[in-house]
């Protein structure tokens, strides 16, 4: 067997394996469409591996009709997976149909007529199988060939630009670049230049596997299959093809047996790889769907949270305005007696807006955030109110304190606590790096 049968081998075995491996999973038309698709191209290689290495010509015959119907399944499915990819909707069952009539046409007639496609087949001088191809016919199949994969291309398009999902866009465009050079090359060597010269059409299913792979990396982006499981078993796979054409190519009996002892082993081994593998993807998963529904449950008791927070905020905050009036003799005089108890209570709802400010204040930067509630209020209220409030601090010390508020309207939109603590802080900060001397609190309007 020379290299090129060789590798027409291995690109048939490792196809059909794919094929096995994404029917196996998840049970959806794409999926079933898919590997169909992988196998078509698996059996189209097989055919030209055994067009190659019959010794007989009506048997090479007959295989070149084979793979000749095996090479129409391939735009056929590719079509049918352009209509399910992105999973959307459910063509009709008659257009499913409609899709393969083609198809059925080519196989009913290579079935009864063996000169439908081919005229004749013979050895060239240096052995080489050659075929001349019955021309009307051949271009009828090739017009066919090519339609499909342009009406393929088409729905592709169309789906990229009717998605809003980024990945999708994505990853239809990469079908469709990935996929559209190696679909010209396998053409023009199994489709365009056998008409003239049928000494490359092997070449075909390299391309084709190229192929293969683009539209396996796209499904699996899609969330069809499974990559990490994929990968283990086709390395696994193809290390069981390796050994046995390594064995298949002994050129002694003691040779044999150890590649057949190796072989073994490595099934045994593989095996267990892969078992494990998908054991552990299964796990992952697993984790994953747990730590979803945690963090969504997290998320509902911050949000939760956040609004009990505001609420009680808010109700500090009037109650503290209202014991800050009743102090202020804004409503009559108030006896110095109930002013203990009254200055008493602000002091408890300032300590209690603080101690809610400081559970929001935690909730927020464990989520990368900070809530604002942002309302109309007089800034000159506020910097009076503060600055009255941090004036016992300043006499404390023995410090002259002097606030000047000018005239103008200071009305804003801004989180009160939020400012307030602001020009707290910088009130606070001044005094305590002030050891002797004056503070000066002023607000103007520019």
């Amino acid at each position: 067997m020379d290299i090129i049968s060789t590798f027409l081998s291995i690109v048939a075995l490792i196809t059909a394996g794919l094929s096995l491996f994404i029917v196996r999973g998840e049970y959806r038309d794409s999926n079933k469409v898919f590997s169909l698709f992988i196998l078509s191209i698996s059996l189209w290689a097989f055919g030209l591996l055994m067009f190659r290495v019959s010794s007989s010509l009506t048997t090479a015959l007959n295989y070149t009709r084979f793979f000749y119907v095996m090479a129409a399944a391939i735009p056929a499915f590719f079509l049918h997976f352009s209509y399910l990819f992105p999973i959307k909707i459910k063509i009709p069952r008659w257009k499913s149909v409609l899709i393969y009539v083609p198809l059925f046409i080519v196989t009913l007639g290579l079935i009864i007529n063996e000169n439908f496609i081919l005229d004749k087949i013979y050895l060239a001088d240096d052995s080489v199988k050659l075929v001349i191809v019955n021309l009307f016919n051949y271009v009828i199949y090739t017009a066919y060939f090519v339609s499909y994969l342009i009406f393929s291309y088409i729905n592709l398009l169309k789906s990229f630009f009717r998605s809003t999902d980024q990945t999708e866009r994505i990853q239809l465009w990469f079908i469709f670049i990935g996929t559209f050079v190696p679909y010209l090359c396998a053409m023009y060597f199994d489709l365009f230049l056998p008409i003239v010269n049928y000494r490359y059409v092997w070449a075909g299913p390299f391309f084709s596997f190229v192929v293969v792979w683009v539209l396996l990396y796209a499904v699996y982006k899609h969330h069809l299959l499974n990559a990490r499981a994929i990968a283990a078993e086709l390395m696994i796979v193809t290390l069981w093809i390796f050994i046995l054409f390594r064995a298949l190519l002994a050129e002694s009996n003691s040779e044999l047996i150890i590649n057949l002892i190796l072989l073994l082993s490595t099934i045994i081994g593989g095996i267990f790889l892969i078992r494990s593998v998908n054991k552990q993807i299964a796990q992952h998963e697993r984790i994953q769907l747990l730590a979803t529904d945690l963090q969504s449950a997290n998320d509902a008791q911050v949000n939760l949270i956040h609004i009990m927070n505001h609420q009680i905020k808010g109700r500090f905050s009037d109650a503290r305005s209202a014991f800050a009036m009743l102090l202020e003799g804004e409503y009559g005089t108030i006896p110095d007696t109930a002013k203990v108890i009254l200055k008493q209570g602000l002091e408890q709802t300032e300590v209690g807006v603080d101690y809610v400010q400081g559970i929001l204040k935690g909730l927020s930067a464990t989520n990368g955030t900070l809530p604002y509630e942002m309302k109309e209020l007089d800034l000159k209220a506020l910097v009076k109110r503060v600055a009255d409030k941090l004036a016992p601090k300043a006499a404390e010390k023995k410090l002259k304190y002097e606030v000047n508020l000018a005239n103008g309207d200071y009305m804003i939109t801004g989180d009160e606590t939020q400012l307030g603590e602001a020009i707290g802080n910088l009130i606070n900060n001044s005094i305590a790096y002030t050891p002797t001397g004056s503070i000066h609190v002023w607000l103007t309007k520019k």
